[in-house]
């Protein structure tokens, strides 16, 4: 079993830097000094966790809200838990989040590898964005994209709950 909590104080950021350091330090050789500065800016981090304690943490995502926008970064799972949905799962978690803030308008930062889990939850290239900090991510990732979330998609998915019976 698997489950996620949201969290907005640094109690677990330890849990956080352990997941981000073995995919963006270890995997992807970013700078860890990059990392720890955007993480400092952060304000909700996504933890997911195996069994029903929180002590096997697998994967983590980051949300930065910032005059209304928010953006989604860092989003990172263990390499032994990869290819079983968690990263779609964080990911939505931070979608939830943002929009129970009343946020509409979200934005990814990514690497390019991590295009199309975006992509099949309903993030899409835009040209027409505000820029967050984006040269941040580009000093610690190699090849990073920034996409727009299609706020239809959260609305279909609502509406096709509230259908269920």
């Amino acid at each position: 079993m698997i489950h996620g909590r949201i969290i907005s104080d640094k109690s677990n950021i330890k849990q956080v830097n352990e997941i981000l350091r073995e995919l963006y330090i270890q995997e992807m050789n970013c700078k860890e000094e990059d990392i720890l500065r955007e993480l400092l800016k952060q304000t909700y981090y996504v933890l997911l966790y195996e069994g029903i304690n929180d002590e096997c943490p697998l994967a983590c995502g980051c949300l930065i809200i910032d005059e209304g926008i928010a953006k989604i970064s860092l989003v990172a799972v263990k390499s032994k838990f990869r290819g079983q949905l968690y990263e779609d799962l964080a990911i939505r978690m931070l979608i939830d989040k943002s929009i129970s803030l009343g946020i509409n308008i979200i934005y990814a930062d990514l690497p390019v590898s991590q295009i199309t889990i975006f992509e099949k939850i309903g993030f899409y290239k835009d040209t027409d964005y505000k820029i967050l900090d984006s040269e941040d991510i580009k000093s610690m990732v190699k090849d990073v994209i920034r996409l727009k979330y299609n706020m239809k998609m959260w609305n279909l998915c609502q509406n096709n709950h509230s259908n269920v019976d």
